[in-house]
């Protein structure tokens, strides 16, 4: 019997529901190379993943904003990159970074959901 969190769904629930969603993406979906490093010091790891989405974040966001967490301020050409649960086997860390198909780097900046949920959600900048 498959374990139950956060209100008894199933982690298992919980990853098809990431699969679907990529399913109804369809083209927008794009491979990546995520590059994962625990700390600063740490060589990173690469992963290749088939199944990313990148999301523009609304301008009502980006001008309602106020600096009143440690969270990084979302600025105009960040992404929210949406990554399946299912297939991130790593801890996100603010010292990640993302390789896109045309060839531009990204900084994950923050990261929230994650376990017990369908995605990761990840704040990236693109690095210049």
């Amino acid at each position: 019997m498959a374990r139950r969190r956060h209100g008894g769904l199933s982690q298992g629930l919980m990853d098809q529901v990431g699969r679907m969603a990529v399913a109804v993406f369809g083209e927008a979906v794009e491979a990546i190379t995520y590059h994962a490093k625990p700390n600063a010091a740490a060589t990173a790891v690469d992963y290749e993943l088939d199944d990313a989405l990148f999301e523009d974040y609304s301008e009502k966001l980006i001008a309602m904003q106020q600096p009143i967490s440690d969270k990084p301020l979302v600025q105009r050409g960040d992404q929210q990159l949406r990554l399946r649960t299912a297939v991130v086997t790593w801890q996100p860390t603010r010292y990640d970074e993302v390789t896109r198909d045309d060839g531009t780097v990204w900084r994950v900046l923050d990261f929230t959901y994650g376990r017990h949920r369908p995605w990761w959600l990840l704040h990236v900048r693109r690095k210049i």
